[in-house]
């Protein structure tokens, strides 16, 4: 079966694109890191490498110059699964060798497909179906069939494990030659500038003028009075040229203060004239076109007071997104794109603070209704990680991928969390059961729209 390499360092991220690459007939590996990337490549050749650019330590790029580099892993397809825009940056990627560019914020299943069927990588239903067309092999005699099985049950050669370990070499020396040639082009250009500053000329006052032959000081009878001359009007006329030089860098300063303060009240002058127009802009559409728009604002009260009235909370222990909060979601998507909103639903999890005991097996459950709330163990006091990447599953993959708006990037899905709600003990909830009855409601998915 092929396999393909997953390099990325958010669970996030992989989880998506695991969920694309499913129905095709692959084997799915991950690394976190590309350091972790290079070592399974050391001992694994897998027929396509998904690589993310912004990863802790070495970043994808540097890990791709590695790879193509090294002859064992040169022939490997690599595609950037980043979110990185630009041509600048595709342009860098495919002059180090990566095959494609996926982008993180709008993956099209359609790019996908493409790009496995040019590395001949089929559906599962199409494998299956070949399989079933294939004619059935003869049947082996028998010592055919103890020549290939003896073979598996045996342990990797002595021969496999060389050529692992020295793949695994190559990687390290690759790595090695291209810090060596970086420090070595370092250390050149420093060479260099220090050979030119010793090759610089001596200083006008340091050489004789042309056609004066030097005399030694203890030789000379008399000081020759012109050149003392020359040399005073020389300083002087330094001197002079130094103090206008910095009365017109003052007045230069001066001037583009000047220059700049007159630019800032300009452009506030701008800002200003714009905004006016826009207000009056505004209140000219708001007053023209009031009747046009009010079947779409009709439309998004209704969706705003549908959404009200729908319950997004969740037991304890509980996924936050199930089958049945997929809908609801999928509903509130369509509404809210029929009545022309476009812009983000952010979906920010809480969690209510159970009174919880421990149970048999050692796992928390809810403490029985009639146990004192004060022997409880709160939820808020355990150390669990409420992080939204936690609560991505398949349920909410599948929403992202198949809702129109979403897909068509009208409206954007986010996801966050704020944890545990914490309730304070105001003495109205002595027993666990109405401790947990006042912190159910907390348990639940509370929804934002924020408009482009």
């Amino acid at each position: 079966m092929p396999r393909a390499l997953i390099v990325d360092d958010s669970k996030t991220a992989q989880a998506r694109l695991k969920a694309l690459l499913k129905n095709y007939d692959l084997k799915i590996d991950i690394a976190f890191s590309a350091e972790e990337a290079l070592g399974y490549l050391s001992y694994n050749q897998p027929d396509v490498i998904f690589l993310d650019h912004h990863m802790e330590g070495m970043d994808g790029l540097e890990a791709l110059r590695i790879i193509k580099n090294n002859p064992t892993t040169a022939m490997i397809p690599v595609v950037m699964y980043t979110s990185e825009k630009g041509d600048v940056y595709m342009g860098q990627a495919r002059a180090l060798g990566a095959l494609d560019i996926l982008s993180k914020e709008i993956i099209k299943p359609a790019n996908i497909e493409r790009l496995l069927q040019n590395l001949k990588i089929a559906k599962l239903g199409a494998s299956a179906q070949k399989k079933e067309a294939a004619p059935a092999p003869a049947a082996a005699a028998p010592s055919d069939t103890k020549a290939a099985v003896n073979p598996a049950t045996s342990g990797p050669t002595l021969e496999e494990i060389r050529s692992q370990v020295a793949r695994l070499f190559e990687l390290h020396i690759a790595d090695v030659r291209q810090q060596i040639s970086e420090n070595s082009r370092f250390i050149v250009r420093n060479l260099r500038s220090e050979i030119n500053k010793k090759a610089e000329p001596a200083s006008p006052a340091a050489k004789a003028p042309a056609g004066f032959e030097f005399t030694p000081a203890n030789e000379l009878k008399q000081p020759r009075q012109p050149w003392l001359l020359i040399c005073a009007l020389v300083i002087a006329s330094l001197l002079l040229i130094a103090n206008l030089v910095y009365e017109f860098s003052a007045d230069k300063s001066e001037l583009d203060k000047i220059t700049e303060q007159h630019e800032l009240v300009l452009n506030q002058y701008r800002d200003a004239q714009k905004a006016l127009i826009i207000i009056g802009e505004s209140v000219a559409e708001s007053r023209n076109l009031q009747q046009l728009h009010k079947g779409r604002f009709d439309d998004l009260m209704d969706a705003m007071s549908w959404a009200l009235s729908i319950d997004f909370s969740f037991a304890f222990a509980e996924q936050p997104f199930n089958p049945a909060q997929a809908a609801k979601l999928q509903e509130l998507i369509l509404r809210l794109a029929n009545a022309g909103f476009r812009g983000e639903i952010a979906l920010d999890l809480h969690f209510g603070d159970f009174c919880l005991a421990a149970s048999d097996d050692g796992s928390w459950q809810l403490a029985e209704a009639q146990m004192q709330s004060s022997s409880c163990t709160m939820l808020s006091s355990l150390a669990v990680n409420h992080a939204a990447d936690n609560y991505i599953n398949d349920v909410y993959i599948e929403l992202e991928q198949t809702s129109p708006p979403l897909v068509n990037n009208l409206i954007r899905l986010s996801l966050s969390s704020s944890g545990v709600d914490e309730q304070l003990d105001d003495g109205t909830m002595p027993t666990a059961g109405q401790w947990n009855a006042k912190a159910k409601p907390h348990n639940r998915i509370r929804v934002v729209l924020i408009p482009d």
